[in-house]
């Protein structure tokens, strides 16, 4: 065979192989891209229908250029819950799964209360109507998710939701997820003053809509349940957040 026939089918095969790996938006795909934040964090996204999320829960301190709130840098866990605060329950993980070094504690983000996550006063919620858009904590090009957003997702994925959604190791009482869209999610349970509760049986997640003055909506994964469902609770608790990107 002649080398410029060789050449040619090298040049074909590379160009296949390229629009492969760049053929990465669809649903079936693991990831859809990565995502920056302003201290330089990078996050895998994933793709599921029309909806572009974050696969790993934020980790950030400062608001992005864009955001409402723009320069300023969250203080970490106080007394003062009802100030802006983040939470880092790293620490709380590694000490957790000491028997499960393989499960990623680096990986569980910060929990932040929701005035930090939204980037709005505690008593913030009249003013605001349901599903109101906010970036809040989030990288610029991407949002808190609202109350109605995250059901989209949980409505798409039908059966057993949080099993899909669960990672395949750290829940308790062996209630692992088959983690079928990569979106890893992990029990970090929540924060209250210095004190984190439900490590390894539950995750939360905040939405951008306050249920009333003291209180906003969240959805949650529970180890005892395969369904993902949403409340309201306490604005002043430490709660992961999955930023949602911009349509």
């Amino acid at each position: 065979m002649s080398s410029s026939k060789l050449f040619l089918i090298a040049f074909v095969v590379s160009l296949l192989v390229a629009g492969c790996e760049g053929n990465d938006n669809s649903e079936g795909s693991p990831f859809a891209s990565t995502v920056k934040d302003i201290d330089g964090n990078v996050y895998r996204t994933v793709k599921i229908g029309d909806q572009t999320w974050m696969a790993e829960n934020l980790r950030v301190t400062r608001y992005d250029t864009k955001s409402e709130r723009w320069g300023v840098t969250l203080e970490p866990l106080s007394v003062a819950t009802e100030k802006p605060y983040h939470a880092d329950p790293a620490r709380k993980a590694k000490e957790y799964y000491k028997e499960e070094p393989s499960v990623p504690a680096e990986k569980f983000g910060y929990l932040y209360n929701w005035t930090a996550a939204v980037g709005l006063p505690q008593n913030a919620w009249q003013a605001l109507g349901f599903s109101t858009k906010r970036q809040g904590i989030c990288p610029n090009g991407w949002h808190m998710p609202t109350e109605k957003e995250w059901q989209i997702l949980v409505d798409r994925l039908e059966t057993a939701p949080a099993t899909r959604l669960k990672s395949t190791q750290g829940w308790s009482k062996q209630a692992n997820g088959t983690d079928d869209f990569k979106m890893a999610v992990f029990p970090v349970g929540y924060a209250v003053g210095d004190s984190i509760y439900n490590m390894g049986n539950a995750a939360y997640f905040w939405t951008s809509d306050a249920y009333s003055a003291y209180e906003a909506t969240h959805f949650f994964l529970y180890n005892t349940s395969t369904d993902v469902k949403s409340s309201y609770d306490s604005k002043t608790r430490g709660v992961c957040v999955r930023c949602l990107k911009d349509n």
